[in-house]
């Protein structure tokens, strides 16, 4: 994984929202998923740099790019420490007292290196406690159905604005979220009872406050006030006022097991201090639950155009953490997408030109979902009143809810038609009576004529009452995430923004995060909570791990990889499947053929050719076309009938009844993509790739693109492409089975109540090369597994068929998507499925296969930057096979951070392992970094080491096939749509056939 976008900075395509990195998977294209869940903060459009066509960017001159500042070699003190807690834990147990697994020591083997890592140390005044204040609101009026009306984040920051001002609280030494919580460096004047309720009428930061209550007032005015007035108590959290000097102490300890209770307490407290002063800024947003910080204007503005209506920002992420004698400020560099700001009119035709060869009907309801919840400003004036020669202005802030559409006066005036401002229609009254009238007249009358009078019309106000307003008067406003997923260009335009060198991105991090998060002026935070950071990057112990020896069929069978990667010239399969009756499926869209130039007939042979090359039994092609016109396309019915009827006729051929397809694709439409995928899968059974026409007939690189298309293919078939040595994975060996588990959930494009979609894969060959799995929907946006244990029989069962009635007596599970806030909830519902499942096939617990359960880590901000001379030349990163299990590692729970691959792009991201239970004998810590790194390697899809251990990413690919199966539903939903879970026509498996195979590869 590399810094091309990340998760939680933008939705790459393909789904999900926890996002990938990297191109480590084989893959054609970048998968990435994640989501930006910040609210809109509002400022100025000043100093924001040109904007234009897709060349322009904006912002700061980029920093000068040289030799990293260094601190010196790593902290001797620190390794003696470490040495002695990992010796002293043999006393203490193997467990935490959280129940995670502790560390058993620290890695030996390998090269030995300094690096430097995006961690600053801390130094803090121990003796100064921080005191901690919840907040509460209540509403003096309910809402109609009697209940708290929650306010949106924009809402509850302007709130606690309110809040503060009326309180007088002092500035310097007080801090908080801007949501429920205050952090305070001396005790707040609440009086005796430490809780005091503050009476606020709210207000926008664009409006003007209410005036005092007034004798003779308006009774409209009164009840406006009364419906604003928030009655807001703060009061002191006495159980969670923090001591640093108990956290110093408890991660300083010379002995394993010092726990400090309110340890994540304490660093939330830090985190909210330290984010005080970025997060109060005019032109900043804020998301990532108060961890990153985006800055929309001024001087450290960074940005890039994305085309479709979107631009890219540059921000700065921080989080405090603790290691073994000391707590660190991790920073780090994060790009994020947002809308752009300027005239909404502007936004809708950016929108319609990355909208491609969609029908003006589709772009219409697109665009009403991609613009509901934006903010706008709204300024016109009225024409010139012939008495006093004046015009009134009218200028206010508003919230788009989509456009003008159907069922807002009559039935004739249908969505999409009535989008339009002179198809709109409302009451107005006239002469003391009520008449009909289109946004266009309304306004001519009123305002002047229209620019254009067919230009769309967006909707604000409530259901109740709606406001409509031509898009000429509406500018959208600075700072607003686009929580949706981006498109194939989108993300390649994010990817070019967001990847920065190592040596580039830490420039980032020391220059611009520093300035940005108020950290190159410490004064303040010195003085009044006693708390500094460094300015120079931590100095780390590291190692770098040798390959394995990869092992393929055929005289040229031993291979040693070299930078990670290798290829396939000369080598043959190590095991070879067979495709008895390949069928080839030309899809053809208004008559456009999938080729420039050849054909199907001409490039399946070559194919073909290629997989025997490598040693596959492959039989002669069947030719097969499928016409789709673009009534075909608008229609979902008349499209899904057209596929399953050719499917139909490939798999009933009485003569070759098709074992494997490649369908041929004119491009990489994700419509068409997924309902050939749904109709192979589910529906027929029968193993499917799709290529693009275009791709596969270009003669540069062609060979290549066989070997990769080769890979899956022999796959699927139950084939090995590859293996290491078993003997090089001890204490692994052949009566082992490797699981894999992840659970991928809707995006904010998806169907309101989509499911999240679980799976699990597990191994069934002694070489942990082939990988079937399970995946099922389950409740929307629940991270834990349902069903698991019954799962978890189902793959030991079908090792057990592979592997002559025996039953597994190792299990390594990989668990990926899990945040670290959820270790102790895996421990407490998803372990004890897998004990479930033990006893019932195992029975007594001392009969039990031997269990570790590891995390895998995606999604954290640690980066890691070489020395000059210690870097890979092409790109400046750090070597693949480095592991660093020092440092900056917890004080006490076994992890460590480990980068098998070769980061070409971008700065790379080690994955992050942790190891929440280890029963297997045999693990020590050099142990597992060596068994972690090799078994990257045996991905058999890409001839390179790939970021994550395969049981991850193969149950990630596995839970990203199945989101295709609802494609309509999880990236294609209008707003308000809701999920019909009793009607969907996937809730999980595959067809038979391809139950208890690779089909998703």
């Amino acid at each position: 994984m590399s810094d091309r976008g990340g998760r939680g900075g933008f939705r790459g395509r393909g789904g999900g929202d926890r996002g990938r990195g990297g191109g480590d998977r084989g893959r054609g294209g970048f998968g990435g998923r994640g989501n930006f869940p910040a609210s809109p903060t509002r400022g100025g459009f000043s100093d924001r740099g040109p904007r234009g066509g897709m060349a322009v960017r904006g912002g700061p001159p980029r920093p000068t790019v040289g030799q990293i500042t260094r601190g010196g070699p790593p902290d001797k003190s620190i390794a003696e420490l470490e040495d002695k807690r990992t010796k002293d834990s043999k006393t203490t147990g193997n467990y935490t007292v959280d129940g995670f697994a502790r560390r058993p020591g620290h890695g030996t083997a390998g090269q030995r290196v300094v690096l430097s890592a995006n961690f600053f140390n801390m130094q803090m005044k121990a003796d100064l406690p921080l005191y901690r204040y919840s907040i509460s609101v209540v509403d003096a009026v309910k809402s109609k159905a009697g209940q708290e009306r929650k306010p949106s984040k924009r809402k509850q920051k302007q709130l606690v604005r309110l809040l503060f001002a009326a309180a007088g609280f002092p500035s310097q030494t007080t801090a908080t979220d801007w949501g429920l919580t205050i952090i305070a460096a001396k005790k707040l004047d609440l009086g005796e009872s430490e809780e005091k309720t503050y009476t606020i009428v709210y207000h926008d930061a664009d409006e003007a406050p209410f005036s005092p209550p007034m004798e003779g007032e308006s009774e409209r005015t009164t009840s406006g006030r009364l419906a604003r007035t928030k009655y807001v108590k703060v009061m002191r959290d006495s159980a969670l006022t923090v001591s640093l000097s108990e956290l110093l102490k408890a991660v300083s300890s010379p002995s394993p097991g010092g726990h400090y209770p309110l340890k994540e307490a304490t660093l939330q407290a830090l985190n909210i201090v330290l984010g005080m002063h970025p997060s109060s800024e005019p032109d900043m947003v804020v998301g990532g639950q108060g961890k990153k910080h985006f800055p929309y204007a001024g001087r450290h503005l960074d940005f890039a155009p994305l085309g479709g209506g979107l631009h890219a920002l540059r921000g700065y992420f921080l989080s405090t953490r603790t290691s073994v004698s000391r707590v660190v400020l991790n920073l780090n560099v994060c790009a994020g997408a947002f809308y752009q700001p300027g005239p909404l009119d502007r936004l809708w035709s950016d929108f319609q030109a990355g909208a491609g060869r969609q029908p003006p009907m589709a772009q219409l309801q697109k665009f009403d979902g991609f613009i509901w919840g934006l903010r706008v400003e709204v300024n016109y004036s009225s024409k010139t009143d012939p008495k006093t020669k004046k015009s009134k202005q009218v200028r206010s802030i508003k919230t788009v809810q989509g456009l003008a559409r159907a069922g807002q006066i009559d039935a004739t005036h249908r969505w999409p038609n009535a989008a339009k401002c002179s198809e709109v229609w409302f009451e107005k009254e006239k002469d003391g009576k009520p008449s009909l009238i289109t946004v266009a007249e309304h306004f001519r009358q009123e305002f002047g004529p229209l620019s254009d009078p067919n230009q769309l019309a967006i909707r604000t106000g409530s259901k109740e009452r709606p406001t409509y307003i031509p898009m000429q008067y509406c500018t959208v406003l600075p700072g607003q995430p686009a929580g949706m997923m981006l498109s194939g260009d989108q993300t390649t335009r994010m990817l070019d923004f967001a990847a920065r060198r190592p040596q580039e991105n830490a420039q980032f991090i020391l220059t611009g995060g520093m300035a940005v998060l108020g950290l190159d002026n410490q004064q303040n935070m010195q003085q009044h909570w006693g708390l500094g950071v460094d300015k120079e990057m931590l100095r780390v112990p590291a190692r770098i791990l040798p390959p394995p020896q990869v092992t393929f069929g055929g005289k040229n069978g031993v291979v040693t990889p070299q930078f990670g990667s290798w290829n396939l010239a000369n080598k043959m399969f190590a095991k070879a499947g067979s495709v008895n009756n390949p069928a080839c499926l030309e899809v053809r869209i208004n008559g456009r053929s999938p080729f420039r130039f050849g054909s199907a007939q001409d490039l399946m042979p070559k194919f073909c050719a290629a997989l025997k090359k490598y040693g596959m039994q492959v039989g002669t092609p069947a030719f097969y076309s499928l016409e789709l016109s673009q009534q075909d396309l608008a229609s979902p019915k008349l499209r899904d009938s057209a596929i399953h009827k050719i499917f139909t006729a490939i798999k009933n051929n009485p003569n070759k009844e098709a074992d494997h397809l490649i369908v041929v694709l004119p491009d990489s439409d994700k419509k068409i993509y997924s309902r050939i995928k749904y109709f192979a899968d589910i529906i027929h059974g029968i193993p499917c790739q799709c290529v693009v026409g275009t791709k596969m007939e270009k003669d540069k690189g062609q060979d290549m693109y066989f070997a990769n298309v080769g890979l899956k293919t022999n796959l699927k078939h139950g084939g090995r492409n590859w293996s290491i040595p078993i003997g090089q994975l001890a204490p692994l060996d052949r009566k082992t089975i490797v699981f894999g588990i992840d659970v991928t959930h809707p995006s904010p494009s998806s169907s309101e109540g989509s499911p999240s979609i679980a799976s699990i894969t597990a191994t069934i060959d002694e070489h942990f090369v082939q990988w079937p799995g399970n995946i099922w929907t389950q409740q929307s946006r629940q991270e834990m597994v349902d069903n698991l244990k019954a799962n978890v029989i189902d793959r030991i069962k079908l090792w057990s068929q592979k592997n002559a009635g025996q039953l597994p007596d190792k299990v390594l599970v990989f668990r990926d998507g899990v945040s670290e806030g959820q270790f102790r909830t895996v421990l407490d519902v998803e372990l004890p499925e897998f004990v479930a499942a033990f006893d019932a096939l195992y029975g007594a617990k001392g009969k039990h296969p031997k269990l570790t359960f590891t995390i895998c880590g995606k999604r954290h901000h640690t980066r890691l930057y070489p020395d000059e001379g210690q870097a890979d030349q092409r790109s400046g990163n750090t070597k693949p096979g480095t592991v660093l299990d020092r440092g900056i590692v917890s004080e006490e729970v076994w992890d460590f951070y480990l980068q098998p691959h070769n980061g070409l792009q971008g700065t790379v991201r080690p994955a992050h392992y942790t190891i929440l239970r280890n029963e297997i004998e045999g693990f020590s810590q050099d142990a597992l970094e060596k068994v972690l790194h090799y078994s990257a390697y045996l991905f058999n899809r890409a001839t390179k080491a790939v970021s994550l251990a395969p049981g991850a990413y193969t149950a990630d690919l596995m839970a990203e096939r199945a989101r295709v199966y609802l494609h309509a539903s999880m990236n294609e939903s209008s707003k308000g749509t809701q999920y019909n879970h009793a009607t969907a026509e996937w809730k999980g498996g595959v067809h038979a056939n391809l139950k208890d195979t690779m089909f998703y590869i």
